[in-house]
């Protein structure tokens, strides 16, 4: 009987530390899928929001605070702060210009193993330019 319990003990004992790797791993990838979303949601909205901005500019009697302010509105879901809106186009506009706006965010992984695989920050950039006639 002795001998009989101990081997149970002992299986109990490793399908616990089983368990806990195969959980860990799982976890892991879990967050790592939700991380990488995260990141092609935030290429998405960079890109729209050059989008609005170069839209924004070839209406009339656009100027290049309405292109900001068009470029910041559709910023959503990510931090305001850290969005940078750069016209390349000089304003006000000549005729037949091209209007050029980009749009950078700093994103960071919050998964463990992504982030030190990629060792800090990634710059997303978003440029769009729409010609005004």
């Amino acid at each position: 009987m002795m001998g009989k319990r101990n081997s149970i003990q002992a299986e109990d004992g490793s399908t616990l530390i089983e368990f806990a790797l195969v959980l860990t791993l799982l976890l892991t990838l879990t967050f790592g899928m939700i991380d990488l979303a995260r990141y092609v949601y935030t290429v998405s909205v960079v890109r729209a929001a050059a989008q609005e901005g170069a839209r924004a500019g070839v209406i009339d009697q656009a100027d290049a605070e309405d292109v900001q302010d068009a470029a910041y509105d559709k910023i959503v879901g990510l931090d305001p702060d850290q969005v940078a809106v750069d016209l390349l186009t000089p304003f006000p506009l000549s005729d037949e210009a091209t209007v050029e706006v980009q749009v950078t965010y700093p994103f960071e992984f919050v998964t463990p193993f992504l982030a030190a695989a990629i060792g800090g920050p990634v710059l997303i950039e978003g440029t769009a330019s729409m010609a005004a006639y």
